[in-house]
């Protein structure tokens, strides 16, 4: 996630969601369609998220 004050879950197929008060973000992957295991679009989403802070 962010950082040390993040906090969250993942879910089967990819859903991740998850807030940091530090930098007062929000953020939630929900896919309509199950992948299975090792689903990496959450996190590809997640490193966008950080280069963009």
């Amino acid at each position: 996630m962010l950082g040390e004050t993040s906090f969250g879950n993942d879910g089967a197929g990819g859903q991740f969601a998850f807030g940091d008060e530090e930098s007062g973000v929000g953020f939630a992957c929900v896919a309509n369609r199950m992948i299975g295991h090792g689903d990496a679009r959450a996190n590809n989403l997640i490193k966008a998220l950080r280069k963009s802070l």
